[in-house]
């Protein structure tokens, strides 16, 4: 999932495998703001459960389920 110049978003309770052969990247958030939550999912095969630049705000993430990379 990728979310470009969003304010307000909230992952929940979705279930999305990545194989090695992907980008391994669950959540990308580019110049996002707002309640940013990522929470309760099952993104087995990706490394961390979000990942964003500078210019997006803090992410709460939890309970979620990732793989070791």
């Amino acid at each position: 999932l990728y979310f470009v110049n969003v304010d307000d978003v909230e992952v929940r309770r979705n279930r999305s495998h990545a194989a090695t052969t992907q980008s391994r990247k669950a959540v990308e958030f580019a110049d996002a703001g707002g309640t940013l939550v990522v929470a309760d999912n099952d993104f087995t095969g990706a490394c961390t459960p979000y990942v964003k630049d500078a210019e997006t705000g803090p992410v709460t993430a939890r309970g979620n389920i990732v793989s070791s990379c």
